[in-house]
């Protein structure tokens, strides 16, 4: 079985945001720019392609 690695994206204001898939990295992505930037808004697949 292959060990899943975690995904990452960097936020612009610095904070390293992670998933340990592809929902749990949108969630914590999502809830960063409700918290934090809340004039912004991305799309699930926006999301996955500035993720590493």
């Amino acid at each position: 079985m292959e060990k899943q690695r975690k995904k990452y994206l960097e936020c612009p204001c610095g904070e390293l945001l992670e998933g340990t898939d592809d929902d749990t990295l949108v969630a914590a992505v999502q809830a960063h720019l409700r918290a934090v930037h809340p004039h912004l808004t991305y799309d699930r697949e926006q999301i996955l392609l500035m993720a590493r």
